[in-house]
Order: C-alpha cells, then sequence, then structure tokens
C-alpha cells in the first residue's frame, strides 16, 4: 500500500467565521454539537491513510484523531510548508491535503477519491453542478464553465513529494491574486481565463496548462459526492446546516 500522509487545514486565524463564532480556527467552530473538524478526522482514519497531521493550534482535544499536531502558520501558504515538512520527516510517498471544514465527508468518499483518482504528479477533485445541487440545494457555490460542464472545486489535493516546492511557488502566488481576476488571469493564462468566461476552455486544456505551470503532471478528478467541495466558508453556510 502507498504511503499517504494527510495534511489537515484548521484555517487561517483571521478567518471571519472563526471570528463570529469566537474560536481560534473555522476548524474549531461549533456545528450541530461538534467541532467543524471532527468529521474530517474520523473520515481519515482508515486504511488508505498512514498518518494525518493536523495544522492547526497546539490543543490536545485533536489527540484521539490525529498522529502529529503543528501550529498553523500565518498565512495559507506558510502553514502549507510547515505540513509538507512535518510530512517529509516520515517519507510520505503521497500527500492528500484536506481541509478541516467539511460537516458531511465519509470515510468513503475519501477511499474513493484515493482509489480512483489517476495516475499523476497532482490530482484536484471536482464536482459538477448538478451533483452539487442535488446533495446540497441551499448552499450557494461558484462554478468555472467548461465544454464538459459547469464545475465546483473540491476541498482537497491529491499529490506526489517531488512537486512541493513547484507546488509552493505557483499557491503563493496564486494566493496573492486570489482577489484579482485580472491579475490570476496573466498567471494561468488570459485564452484560458477567457475560455472559463464564456466556456469554451476544456478540462483536459486546464489540466495540460496548468502541468506546463507547475513542470509536472496535473489531472482533474471528477467526485461524485459533493461532500468532498461542501465547506462551511460563510455564516451563511453554518445556518444552512445548523
Amino acid at each position: 500500500m502507498v504511503n499517504i500522509v494527510a495534511l489537515v487545514l484548521a484555517g487561517g486565524e483571521n478567518d471571519e467565521l472563526a471570528k463570529s463564532q469566537a474560536v481560534a480556527h473555522k476548524a474549531d467552530v461549533i456545528v450541530n454539537g461538534k467541532p467543524l473538524f471532527e468529521p474530517v478526522l474520523l473520515a481519515l482514519q482508515n486504511n488508505k491513510i498512514a498518518k494525518t497531521i493536523y495544522i492547526g493550534s497546539l490543543d490536545s482535544q485533536y489527540s484521539n484523531y490525529v498522529d502529529i499536531v503543528v501550529k498553523a502558520g500565518a498565512s495559507f501558504v506558510e502553514s502549507l510548508e510547515i505540513g509538507f515538512a512535518a510530512a517529509k520527516k516520515i517519507k510520505a510517498k503521497k500527500i492528500l491535503i484536506i481541509t478541516a471544514d467539511l460537516p458531511f465527508i465519509s470515510k468513503s468518499t475519501i477511499d474513493s477519491f484515493i482509489s480512483n483518482s489517476p495516475d499523476a504528479d497532482l490530482i484536484y477533485p471536482i464536482i459538477s453542478k448538478e451533483t452539487s445541487l442535488k446533495q446540497f440545494p441551499n448552499q450557494k457555490r461558484t462554478y468555472a464553465k467548461f465544454i464538459e460542464g459547469r464545475f465546483t472545486g473540491g476541498n482537497a489535493i491529491l499529490l506526489k513529494p517531488k512537486i512541493v516546492p513547484r507546488l509552493l511557488a505557483f499557491a503563493d502566488k496564486a494566493y496573492k491574486t486570489r482577489k484579482s481576476p485580472m491579475r490570476l488571469a496573466f498567471l494561468i493564462g488570459f485564452d484560458i481565463f477567457i475560455g472559463l468566461l464564456i466556456g469554451s476552455s476544456s478540462l483536459n486544456k486546464l489540466e495540460r496548462r496548468v502541468s506546463k505551470l507547475l513542470d509536472a503532471d496535473v489531472k482533474t478528478y471528477i467526485c461524485k459526492d459533493a461532500s468532498l467541495g461542501a465547506d462551511i466558508d460563510k455564516l451563511e453556510h453554518l445556518q444552512n446546516i445548523n
């Protein structure tokens, strides 16, 4: 069995939802009487995952669920760097990055993503609009328009450690441009950006472009379970399930 290490991101300390609920990280928000992180950490307790590293607060409340707890960084990219460094020490063959704000996630969804993903350096799960609306009709999501249909992104990435340095450099640029569509367009390519706006781009073309940017084999995986993308990102999301 491939040695897969899971990195679980608790969320930044400046997250608005966390502030509104007076907790350190979004993952600590209480949903239906339980912390938001619990379903994710329980879903990772299966034979597909060798070790789980939680990147959040140094708090004993996580000790029953994970193998290692490390303190989150000041930014998303810094937290990734910390998590990757911890994974390197235990010689992970593959790394699963996942956020801790997925209240509907299950072991079977994690298993399916790992087992059915294509063999590539990086695999990113996407969910069709039809699948998302069927499971979670009350949750508003942003969808990108492709030739194959409309898709929203999942909250996980499966990757090989060899691409970590290139991924961190790309993630840093992408994070800095996340609120500027024009700057993001020039990062991924203006033709791709326009294609997404008018729905003329294909998943294969996007895969090829990101593969070129990362100098790696990048693939998408169409997930049949929308729980992998049904995160609690805003107060309205929280209100819809409480």
